[in-house]
């Protein structure tokens, strides 16, 4: 029997969504707050730019969350399956 709770990996997609527009977002208002004077359309594509650039700096660390994720998941399976063989074993 594996680990019987619900797969995190949509969790984790969610995240990095919302992850992504809170950076947008934050670096779109500095540089509104920054260059008042620019159109919005290139406040947004420069936000957009940057954010994507930042983005691709940290995606690992995002990357190494899921890969513990997977890890552990794993690591449970493979005690639970120990347990199972080990009480099958106590039992006469």
């Amino acid at each position: 029997m594996p680990l019987d709770y619900s797969q995190t990996c949509s969790n984790i997609d969610q995240q990095i969504k919302e992850t992504k527009k809170s950076i947008r977002d934050w670096i779109e208002s500095l540089i509104v707050d920054l260059c008042p004077k620019l159109p919005d359309e290139t406040m947004s594509k420069m936000a957009e730019e940057e954010a994507d650039g930042l983005y691709k700096e940290i995606r690992g660390c995002f990357e190494s969350v899921r890969l513990d994720n997977e890890n552990m998941r794993k690591e449970a399976d493979r005690q639970i399956e120990y347990l199972e063989d080990e009480i099958c074993d106590l039992q006469p």
